[in-house]
């Protein structure tokens, strides 16, 4: 059973839930940007479902707030940042903002950030770069979770990458993908339903195809795009490696936790530096303030082709999850009400009673 939740109520959940289990305000306000974008363009698997993990991370003292973050190398307009085992989001949210501060002032800015843990959409800082004028390309790494190709387990993270274009007075263009073929909060999401999942997204723990969810959570993601995806995520993984001094993907360390004993529910906890880049590229210097014009008339040329069968019409990248965001603030984020039960039993482990009171009141009660 689901419920519609406003925008502005589940920002206040994420908020406050984060700062009750020890997070300052101005990061607990980062996740909640972070995962609320996420639920805006459909993106669950990297919304409020986090929340829950987020919070066992920071009580349990895996990761912290962004109070540490420092600068430990620069050159010119390049920078790496060491989070000091600070939670993804609310570092990430610095450095970008970082990036795109330097990028202005250089032209180019390269800020590496290692040291830190997930760090949700990798669209969500490419989009926030390109709002202020500059081109964005945003990596990160993570646990391995991906077989390569030709591998019958995991060696490589889902490794995202988002890259952000300007258009102009328009919204910038958006491509936020994964190296894998699915999300594992996707699988996750199928095992909790039952669901099989689709054709050539996952392999059993044996290397053999499989659909049905619980076996690919035991077993690895595919990659996209045969050989390329694979060759894409490892580029990604050297780049956080020689950049942010991050781990390689199969260094992290799963901790026993209830999802390690079949709970689908549950992300494991997981103890390891991932490393992100953020990239910022101002190209008013290159071909002047109107740049972003021809960008945007190729776009909508794009958008001018007549549909092919089965579709209503060509579109950017980023522009469905913006129609899905458009719909959603209108009409309220379908959250599942075991979700918010699942964040109240979390409150209530991490023994914060009156938060779990608050959210049953608020957001539970028939």
């Amino acid at each position: 059973m689901s419920s519609l939740l406003e925008a502005p109520a589940l920002a206040e959940i994420v908020r406050r839930c984060c700062q009750d289990v020890g997070l300052p305000a101005a990061d607990a306000e980062a996740v909640a940007d972070v995962l609320l974008y996420a639920n805006l363009r459909g993106q669950d698997g990297h919304g409020l479902l986090r929340l829950p993990n987020y919070m066992r991370r920071v009580k349990s003292g895996l990761v912290g707030g962004s109070e540490k973050l420092r600068v430990v190398a620069r050159g010119g307009s390049l920078r790496r940042l060491d989070g000091e085992k600070a939670l993804g989001p609310a570092a990430a949210v610095k450095a970008s903002e970082m990036s795109a501060e330097l990028g202005r002032e250089h032209g180019a800015a390269v800020v590496a950030l290692g040291n830190v843990s997930h760090f949700g959409s990798a669209g969500f800082y490419a989009r926030r770069i390109a709002e202020s004028g500059l081109v964005s390309i945003v990596i990160s790494n993570g646990p391995k979770a991906v077989a390569p190709y030709g591998a019958a387990e995991a060696l490589l993270g889902t490794n995202p990458m988002a890259l952000g274009v300007p258009l102009g007075e328009g919204a910038p263009m958006v491509l936020d993908m994964a190296t894998s073929a699915t999300a594992r909060g996707k699988i996750r999401r199928a095992a909790e339903l039952g669901e099989p999942l689709p054709e050539n997204v996952a392999i059993d723990s044996t290397g053999r195809a499989t659909r049905d969810a619980r076996a690919a959570l035991e077993g690895s993601v595919l990659p996209i795009a045969g050989p390329k995806g694979p060759g894409l995520a490892l580029t990604i993984s050297m780049l956080a490696i020689l950049l942010a001094d991050a781990q390689a993907d199969d260094e992290f360390a799963m901790l026993a936790t209830k999802a390690m004993e079949g709970d689908p529910s549950q992300f494991p906890l997981i103890e390891g530096s991932v490393g992100q880049v953020f990239i910022a590229i101002d190209p008013s210097p290159l071909l002047g303030e109107f740049s972003a014009e021809r960008a945007n008339a190729f776009a909508e040329r794009l958008h001018g082709l007549p549909p092919a069968e089965g579709f209503d019409a060509p579109r950017l990248p980023g522009e469905a999850g913006d129609a899905i965001a458009a719909k959603r603030l209108a009409e309220g984020i379908p959250i599942r009400s075991e979700l918010l039960s699942l964040i109240t039993e979390t409150c209530r482990e991490l023994n914060l009673d009156s938060t779990a009171t608050w959210i049953e009141a608020e957001h539970l009660s028939v």
